[in-house]
């Protein structure tokens, strides 16, 4: 299971396999087949919402870590 890091701050309600108790989990830390159960039915700006703040998380950690991409050095 991936960690719950939560660094978007996009929170979702996610019954935790292990523990089986409910909890508050990023939608980056959640497993796949959860992202995508949460993603079928929402519209097109609820994603573009989504993805924006995401999108701004790694940039925060990028700047954080003073992070660039191999093919851009």
């Amino acid at each position: 299971m991936k960690l719950n890091r939560g660094l978007s701050g996009c929170y979702f309600r996610f019954q935790n396999s292990e523990t089986k108790k409910w909890e508050n989990w990023c939608f980056e830390d959640l497993p796949e087949e959860k992202q995508d159960e949460y993603m079928n039915d929402r519209n097109e700006e609820w994603i573009r919402g989504l993805v924006k703040i995401l999108a701004n998380t790694i940039n925060e950690i990028a700047d954080q870590f003073d992070i660039i991409s191999p093919a851009k050095s």
